[in-house]
């Protein structure tokens, strides 16, 4: 009997041991990286910094501080150093508070075909909206966006009763409320000295989609009333605002960029459909702007940033991925950050980083270049790497690769999308040069056709 009970608590002690292995190995332990491996930790950041800010951070304040890994206030840092003349942002803002309820109007971004257009044509007509888009063009002539990175701001709404103090996180939004008499506004800094990007809030993107709807509108009367010239000269407008998006190049960042540039390619589409008499020269225009909506590259690098700062943000001192969900952290613990270099980081987190950023090329080289080799190499890299993440590392991955997924099924609509309309613009030039339409494709003269 005793034997037997001895037996019995040995495989039950194996048993447990080998649960316990294969919790370890499964949540917890990654194939360390080879030196190989490890090189392609460190991507080039000017792709996503221009050289202008960095992950890493020095207080000038400080005496003594050291270098840490803080990539938000390095961009606030180089926003600081922009002179107010040359940022966008400002400029925006304080037409938004200028104008608070003329801004209002529901009649913003409706277009010719509209039922409520004749409301739109007097709402565009009035000098104050002329006004306002007058200054917004300009607005976009500047060659900075210039708006920080904050973790979110409360902003003034007309007609609210307001029993608190209305806070903002935003320097310029504070100095526009305080222009325009709205009162008992506090300014707040970020709340944590360290703020991880993925809180951060980029309120600029909003206000592009709100003034590419209205010089949409306004690109809209124009063709209406045959004033081609400014009708294109709008689109341009609209069009070049997505630089701004470049700033601080991330997937969102992307998504809006394109979507204003499809809004620019449907109203180009409704002039075409219209038969809008164009002259060629102005044909070429139109082409151009679709050019650069088919061939501007995706620049995301800041989201290989916005990873490795999240996973940063998960590990402990020691550089192991200690939480799963990151979604639901709270600032005060989230703000801790890891100041190692990446060849400290824990192999699980190392791996982590090395499965999304291949993931990452494989979709830039799909889009930009789609080399059949490349992709191939890349491919069996994702296909080696992802079995060896553990559980917890697979998990966070799968919060960004959706995200991801997104960018690139709009990307590739958009860029056929324009290839379209161009192929359209060269139809409708060889039919000026010819004075008859082509009878296919193939027959359109080479040298109007889409490169």
């Amino acid at each position: 009997m005793k034997k037997a009970v001895l037996i019995l608590a040995a495989l039950f002690i194996l048993a447990l041991t080998a649960a316990g292995i294969w919790t370890y190995t499964t949540y917890y332990y990654t194939t360390p990286l080879t030196q190989a491996e490890l090189n392609d930790l460190t991507p080039d950041w000017t792709k996503a910094t221009q050289g202008n800010w960095s992950p890493w951070y020095i207080d000038p304040t400080d005496p003594s501080a050291t270098k840490e890994w803080n990539p938000t206030a390095s961009f606030n840092a180089w926003i600081a150093t922009i002179p107010k003349a040359d940022k966008a942002w400002p400029a925006l803002i304080d037409i938004h508070y200028t104008h608070l309820e003329h801004l209002k109007s529901e009649f913003i971004g409706l277009t010719t075909n509209d039922e409520d257009w004749d409301q739109t044509v007097a709402f565009l007509e009035d000098p104050i909206t002329k006004q306002i888009i007058s200054q917004t063009q300009n607005a976009l002539r500047k060659p900075f966006m210039g708006c920080g990175l904050y973790n979110g701001s409360w902003t003034y709404r007309a007609g609210t009763p307001r029993p608190y103090e209305l806070e903002t996180r935003d320097p310029d939004e504070y100095a526009a409320m305080l222009n325009h008499g709205i009162e008992n506004v506090k300014l707040v800094g970020n709340g944590v000295p360290n703020l991880d990007l993925f809180s951060t809030g980029q309120p600029y993107l909003g206000r592009l989609r709100s003034v590419a709807n209205l010089l949409n509108s306004q690109a809209h009367l124009e063709l209406q009333t045959g004033n081609i010239v400014r009708f294109i000269e709008l689109l341009e407008s609209i069009s070049s605002s997505t630089k701004f998006c470049q700033e601080y190049p991330t997937h969102f960042d992307e998504l809006v960029a394109r979507a204003i540039e499809s809004q620019v390619n449907r109203t180009i589409q409704f002039a075409l459909v219209q038969q809008t008499p164009l002259t060629d020269d102005q044909l070429i225009k139109l082409d151009h702007l679709l050019a650069r909506h088919q061939h501007r590259n995706p620049i995301w690098e800041a989201e290989l940033l916005i990873f490795r700062d999240t996973v940063r943000r998960l590990v402990n001192s020691k550089g192991q991925i200690i939480r799963q969900d990151y979604t639901n952290q709270l600032n005060d613990l989230f703000s801790q950050q890891f100041n190692g270099t990446h060849s400290e980081l824990g192999p699980d987190a190392q791996r982590l980083i090395l499965v999304y950023d291949t993931t990452h090329k494989l979709v830039i080289n799909t889009i930009c270049t789609d080399d059949k080799q490349t992709q191939q190499q890349l491919e069996i890299r994702i296909d080696t790497n992802t079995p060896l993440l553990s559980k917890r590392a697979a998990l966070l991955l799968a919060h960004r690769e959706s995200s991801m997924a997104l960018v690139f099924s709009d990307f590739q609509k958009h860029v056929n999308d324009s290839e379209g309309l161009r192929f359209r613009i060269a139809t409708m030039r060889h039919t000026l040069r010819h004075g008859t339409p082509p009878q296919s494709r193939s027959s359109i003269d080479f040298d109007l056709l889409p490169s």
